[in-house]
């Protein structure tokens, strides 16, 4: 009697360990397959990650080359307009002496004229 329950004892924890190892190979086999599939998922995100990022440098340069682009037409059109607002500043300076001049000749004129009434 002992040895049979001796052999029962071996035959159930052979059952059991064989139950036991099939188990961890279907859990380790579904586990490699997510690890597999993650690692795609990852791979393609970063692809996409990756292209969003030279998009984005490109895009950048783009821009810094614009607005380099657009501080050295306004750098080169600073003399010309400078030489204009100098210009306007001494035309409306002898505008203004013209204009004084006139007032003051108008109203020496007018003194003038009323002093000979």
């Amino acid at each position: 009697m002992t040895n049979e329950k001796v052999d029962k004892l071996i035959s159930e924890t052979t059952l059991f360990m064989e139950n036991f190892q099939t188990t961890f190979d279907s859990n380790t086999k579904n586990d490699n397959e997510s690890m597999q599939i993650l690692r795609s998922l990852f791979k393609i995100e970063k692809a996409k990650l990756q292209e969003i990022n030279t998009g984005l440098q490109s895009d950048h340069e783009a821009f810094q080359t614009c607005i380099s682009s657009q501080i050295s037409h306004l750098q080169k059109e600073l003399p010309m307009e400078s030489k204009i607002m100098d210009s306007l500043a001494i035309k409306t300076e002898r505008v203004k002496f013209s204009l004084l001049n006139s007032t003051t000749l108008r109203n020496r004129f007018k003194f003038c004229s009323l002093r000979a009434l």
